[in-house]
């Protein structure tokens, strides 16, 4: 107890507005349109198409307008989704990698005043859009395809902020990317968290 007096003492003296960045980690659930794999004529009838999880990183750089609302610049970058079709003799071929690239910006809003609520715990919800590059490695035929897709995403989640010091806080949230016209099989669901510097 008398460890956390300071610490909360201290975070109850963040600043509710100025600049601010983040560095984090992200987990990412893809909700990608696989259908059109089976039906290239290209795989044995019966082939079953999954797509793996990927991981990547988060960077955000945003200015906190007062106690409850943000504006914020993000950009996720995720190391890539590998599909697989999995043929009836359980012989699993490697389908396509694809690697992806959101930069969107977003509106951040405390569900609390952080100016009454002196809590170091701070829910939030986000919502946003911006565009999403996606490179995407065809092995479905030889010799190997590489193309690239650009598109609008719009993005929108919730999250938590838990303060530290008055100027260092650590971040969770959860989303979910929407992706639009040439990237409408392209949506996913990423888990984020990492730490926020206030400037």
């Amino acid at each position: 107890m008398v460890m956390a007096i300071p610490s909360l003492a201290t975070a109850q003296n963040a600043p509710m507005t100025g600049f601010y960045g983040t560095l984090g980690g992200a987990f990412a659930v893809q909700n990608f349109d696989l259908d059109p794999f089976t039906t290239t004529g290209l795989l044995p009838t019966g082939t079953t198409i999954s797509a793996n999880n990927a991981i990547g990183g988060n960077l955000k750089f945003g200015y906190s307008l007062n106690s409850q609302f943000d504006v914020e610049f993000d950009a996720l970058v995720l190391a890539g989704f590998n599909v697989e079709g999995t043929q009836p003799d359980q012989t699993v071929k490697e389908l396509e990698r694809i690697k992806g690239n959101v930069l969107s910006m977003n509106a951040k809003g405390y569900f609390t005043d952080r100016a009454i609520n002196k809590s170091q715990f701070h829910p939030y919800g986000i919502v946003g859009a911006g565009y999403g590059l996606f490179n995407e490695k065809r092995k479905l035929e030889e010799p190997f395809r590489t193309e690239t897709s650009i598109g609008l995403m719009l993005h929108a989640g919730v999250g938590a902020e838990y303060t530290l010091t008055s100027t260092l806080s650590l971040y969770s949230e959860i989303s979910y990317y929407l992706g639009l016209g040439n990237l409408d099989d392209r949506s996913f669901i990423p888990v984020k968290a990492g730490v926020m510097l206030n400037f």
